[in-house]
């Protein structure tokens, strides 16, 4: 196991390397450089009062040696002696102003981690993690973009923090790059996490518009900096772009949305207020699916083919479980399946082997659903009322299946 940290060569009073070095726990302080080592320094954060202190450690102590004497280290400082060897020969009153400017430009670095005390400094650390492994820094003449670069990328990436489930699941837009999903610490969900006592308590909050559009607009800003478009940041400079186009996506979702909502009511049922897909039938080896789904797998069967029932009657009624119900579905035979998003509902029936699957006859199912799907939906959620608290509560049957005459006019759907 190992670490990236910060190490700084000294050589009398000259600064023979600065770098983040790969060191290993197990390894003594003096494997860090070649040469001889008269004395190790160590900086390390107080948790209590935030302040960073040096200590002395023996070259012969290894990594883990001082993570349990003072804890985790902020920077490692070599001293060589005046006889050992250096990385350049030359001495530092030789070296010109032009070699030292351009030795210095070579030198890429990152800024400390924070003492974690609530999830931005973890998604802070997170993100300075992903670039030391992608070994990603910034020279010391890039202080403002670096400032800049975290300053944008923390606050869109803490904006999606916990969202990312709500991107995959809407097939119109990209997805967020893979590199911009960081892990929470102790395998949380969200960085998003309050303290009250030893509750925690998870929050994800409402992405607005505004706030997407100051970050696809921070997200050009950055893309147009000099440093992103080097051959370093290369890659990493397509996933901005992605992530950009991601968000961009997102919000032409949200006016779409927004717009259907604004729509008056019409008895006819758009492209648009539908989604129609098939679900593969293949071997269910799964214990728990096959518990889960057998209750509707049973009715499907009981069913002819392309005669359809509402899922309704056989999702939980906890909102978030009734959605991962729908999304896992699975069965050992092709099924169809109709979700209406105004009014909310979703139908599904047995399709036939694929030799004898036919596009008329799936035409005519969609016709039959959208030709009444308002009075359709209030049947089935009327009879599910009905089935929910017939036994709880004294109804009066024959007045319910008036009240749903009344209102539908399909009484023999029920």
């Amino acid at each position: 196991m190992s670490s990236h940290l910060p190490v700084k060569i000294l050589q009398g009073s000259r600064v023979v390397e600065q770098k983040i070095i790969e060191v290993h726990h197990n390894s003594s302080l003096n494997s860090i450089v070649d040469g001889c080592i008269n004395r190790i320094t160590v900086d390390s954060r107080d948790p209590k009062t935030n302040k960073v202190e040096t200590f002395d450690i023996s070259p012969s102590k290894t990594l883990n040696d001082v993570h349990q004497a003072i804890g985790a280290c902020l920077k490692i400082t070599c001293y060589l002696s005046e006889s050992s060897h250096s990385t350049d020969a030359q001495p530092d009153t030789e070296r010109s102003a032009f070699n030292k400017l351009m030795h210095a430009r070579k030198n890429i670095s990152l800024p400390h981690k924070k003492c974690s005390k609530s999830g931005k400094d973890d998604l802070y650390n997170s993100l300075i993690d992903l670039l030391v492994n992608e070994k990603l820094g910034f020279t010391p003449f890039q202080k403002c973009e670096q400032d800049l670069f975290f300053k944008i990328m923390l606050q869109t990436l803490w904006l999606l923090d916990g969202q990312q489930q709500k991107f995959s699941s809407l097939g119109s837009i990209h997805k967020i790059p893979t590199r911009f999903i960081l892990k929470p610490p102790n395998n949380q969900l969200t960085f998003r996490v309050l303290h009250h006592g030893d509750l925690l308590k998870k929050t994800v909050p409402r992405l607005s518009k505004e706030d997407l559009v100051e970050c696809t607009q921070n997200l050009e800003e950055l893309c147009c900096k000099r440093f992103l478009k080097s051959e370093m940041w290369k890659e990493f400079l397509k996933d901005v772009e992605n992530l950009k186009v991601c968000i961009d996506d997102y919000l032409n979702h949200l006016s779409n949305a927004e717009q259907l909502r604004q729509r008056p009511d019409t008895d006819s049922i758009t492209s648009e207020n539908r989604s129609l897909y098939k679900i593969e039938g293949k071997p269910i080896n799964s214990l728990l699916l096959k518990a889960t789904y057998n209750p509707l797998r049973s009715r499907l069967l009981e069913l002819a083919n392309y005669e359809f029932v509402n899922t309704l009657f056989f999702v939980p009624d906890d909102r978030r479980r009734s959605y991962d119900y729908i999304k896992n579905m699975q069965f050992d035979f092709d099924v169809q399946i109709y979700k209406s998003f105004r009014p909310r509902a979703t139908f599904i029936w047995r399709l036939p082997v694929n030799s004898e699957q036919s596009d008329a006859q799936l035409a005519l199912v969609v016709a039959n659903i959208e030709k009444d799907l308002k009075n359709l939906v209030k049947a089935d959620r009327l009879k599910k009322v009905l089935q929910v608290y017939s036994e709880t509560v004294a109804w009066d049957t024959q007045k319910v299946r008036n009240v749903i005459l009344e209102m539908t006019g399909k009484f023999n759907h029920i």
